[in-house]
Order: structure tokens, then sequence, then C-alpha cells
């Protein structure tokens, strides 16, 4: 579920909600996506498998190569989505709700969009999600935002920490303290924001907890095998 890492500009039509059908999707914009999960389907991070928690489709942008800005690559997309204004207004009726992912080159810190592609853009219903950072790609990592973090005994969370919440064992899945790559950790912190999402079979299955300061439900037990802090 990870998106490549790239030193170039992208640009992604997503759709991820749990709520989100990739079939109804695909079946009403007539465009096959780069990347597709259903609700329970397993998929891969940081070499672990996990369920998919939420449905996610996602499409790079067909005609466009990293060499180009995402000004001119939102131009493109207004283009390819205009004559599929109906099909957008119904996904808008059954509750989808899409954004363009724009992730620019490393070290990008301004976007300029013409108003007239904002106004397209607005008339579509697809929102904007701009990433704009001056660390590179690999800074980015999960592991680098964990450590912002912090269990109320003071110990750094990461990603595999054996814990208890409410007194049953469990793990953390992963951390989040700002956009990641990863569709369903982004769309956690768009709807959320920054907190730490711990697998807990026995009661709550999955649990996202975000004030960690004041949740004297969550204690740290021990690292997962050969992770060091």
């Amino acid at each position: 579920m990870n998106s490549p890492v790239s030193n170039g500009n992208q640009t992604f039509l997503v759709f991820c909600h749990d709520k989100v059908d990739a079939d109804v999707v695909t079946r009403l914009l007539d465009l096959s996506p780069s990347q597709a999960l259903h609700v329970g389907d397993l998929y891969e991070r940081n070499g672990q498998q996990y369920i998919s928690n939420v449905g996610l489709w996602k499409l790079r942008l067909p005609v466009a190569d990293d060499s180009q800005t995402v000004e001119n690559q939102l131009v493109l997309w207004v283009e390819l989505l205009r004559p599929k204004s109906a099909a957008l207004d119904r996904l808008r009726k059954l509750g989808y709700r899409p954004y363009i992912d724009c992730k620019a080159e490393s070290r990008s810190l301004s976007l300029c969009i013409d108003p007239e592609v904002l106004t397209a853009l607005g008339a579509l219903n697809v929102a904007l999600s701009v990433w704009l950072y001056e660390q590179s790609p690999g800074d980015r990592s999960n592991e680098s935002q964990s450590t912002h973090l912090q269990y109320r005994t003071g110990e750094l969370i990461l990603p595999g920490d054996v814990v208890e919440y409410h007194c049953d064992r469990g793990h953390v899945e992963y951390v989040v303290n700002g956009p990641t790559g990863d569709s369903e950790m982004d769309w956690t912190f768009r709807t959320n924001g920054t907190g730490v999402m711990v697998v807990e079979p026995k009661h709550f299955g999955r649990v996202y907890i975000t004030d960690i300061e004041n949740d004297e439900d969550l204690v740290f037990v021990s690292r997962a095998p050969g992770v060091k802090a």
C-alpha cells in the first residue's frame, strides 16, 4: 500500500474511505486504477501484511511524467475529468469524496494554481491535497515521524511495540504524525489527526488513539524483536 518514493512531481486521483468500493469507482469513471483495495483486503507495509481498514481507489495521472509541474498536471486532470462530471456527481451522491493528491518534488516550497483550475476542480467536487516539504523523501519515513510521539511513561512510540490497552495485550501497527505516502495512514491523519493505531484483537480489533498524553489505558510493554529506540 506504500506509494513509490520519487524526487519528481506526482499527482493521483484518490478515493479513500471505509465506505469506498473500488469496483464502483472503476465502473462509473470507466478508468482503471493504479492501485485498489477493498475493506478486508490484505496488503503489505514495511514487509508485514495487514488487513485494510479502508476502501481505496487510486489513479496516477496517465498522461504525465515527473518532470511536469504540479500546476500543469492539475490542468491535465481537469481535461481528463470534465467529460466524467456526471459520473463524479453520481459518486458524490453516493457519499464518495475524491481528492487529487499532489506530491511536489523534494524541496519544493510553493505552488501557484490558476483560479480557473481551482474553479474547475470545485465544480467537479474534487478536493486538493498538497505536499510541500523541505526534507528529502527518505526523511519522511514512519520511523522518523514516530519519534515525535511518546507514551505517558516517556518512551518513544514505535511501530511494532508490544503494548497493553485497557489491560489487554496488543501492538502498535503504525504511528501518524503527518502525511507519509501510505494511503490508509494519510486518510487516518486527514480525518483524525496525529495518533497511534493499536491492534488489540480481544475486544477492540483496531483502535486509533489520538489523546495519547491523557490516555492512561495505553501502556508500553516492550519493543518488537530487533527494534532499538
